[in-house]
């Protein structure tokens, strides 16, 4: 859809961004009040906006391709290199995985287990994750705010 930068649509798009990342010329959005995660790329003078992944209005934890999958309170994004988005799910306790894709899936923790445990994939347990980092390696930075601790996943997973 294209709207003007001006547009209400637009200023209410954007009611409660909890992250901003940039990656390819597009700025990536988590939308708490739309919970999901959006791209937007500037296109001579109007923006372009695209839903990478959830449904406004349909807060949960549902994995899936799309708008199958669901969020709840998306608070952080970021991508690697090959263009992978990580998002933090600061309610549901998860760090998601948005493929070029489109396709989503729990690269971290359980969703509705909150916790502090390390390990690998599901086996983790985060308690609010708000943010999400990629440095040059690859590796994942989670600031998992109900801990007040900053978590490092690997590219293998841990």
């Amino acid at each position: 859809m294209k709207v003007s930068h001006r547009s209400t649509f637009v200023r209410r798009l954007f009611l409660r961004p909890a992250c901003l990342s940039g990656w390819s010329g597009l700025l990536l959005v988590a939308l708490v009040s739309l919970s999901g995660v959006y791209a937007q790329s500037d296109e001579a003078a109007s923006y372009l906006i695209t839903t990478l992944a959830g449904t406004a209005g349909n807060a949960g934890w549902a994995d899936g391709r799309g708008n199958a999958a669901s969020f709840w309170f998306p608070s952080g994004v970021a991508v690697d290199r090959a263009g992978n988005v990580f998002v933090a799910g600061n309610y549901d306790n998860t760090v998601r995985k948005i493929t070029p894709a489109g396709v989503v899936t729990t690269f971290a923790g359980s969703a509705g287990s909150a916790g502090s445990v390390d390990g690998k994939g599901r086996a983790a347990r985060f308690n609010n994750p708000y943010g999400v980092a990629v440095d040059h390696s690859g590796n994942l930075y989670v600031v998992d705010a109900g801990d007040n601790t900053v978590r490092k996943i690997t590219p293998s997973g841990w």
